[in-house]
């Protein structure tokens, strides 16, 4: 149960397995993700992160998903990088005043920078 003005870890990782999800229902869109970066050694270098990732996004879609055949570790971590390396943050006035935001990841836009 969620309640108001909490942290809900578990949404953290709906991000993460629609764009791992890519692979299957849209091969095109996949591999146009592949060439962007996800700066795994400069995000491993972050323990705490990279710790953080592991327990909430990691472990919870291999462990209590069970998606741990689907999907492996490193692929989870890489998918985790490329949202953190490549997205906008996206924040409008009835978000905020709810206290979300969103992340939109533009492949196209990312190679720009």
């Amino acid at each position: 149960n969620v309640t108001p003005g909490s942290l809900a870890f578990e949404y953290g990782s709906i991000t993460v397995l629609r764009l791992l999800s890519l692979r299957d229902s849209e091969p095109d869109v996949w591999n146009r993700v592949h060439f962007l970066m996800d700066h795994e050694k400069e995000r491993k270098e972050e323990k705490e992160y990279w710790r953080m990732f592991q327990v909430n996004v990691v472990d919870f879609l291999r462990k209590r998903c069970k998606l741990a055949e689907k999907y492996s570790e490193e692929e989870i971590h890489w998918a985790i990088g490329i949202l953190r390396t490549n997205c906008a943050h996206l924040e409008r006035l009835n978000m905020t005043a709810d206290g979300t935001s969103g992340k939109a990841l533009y492949p196209t836009f990312s190679f720009i920078s």
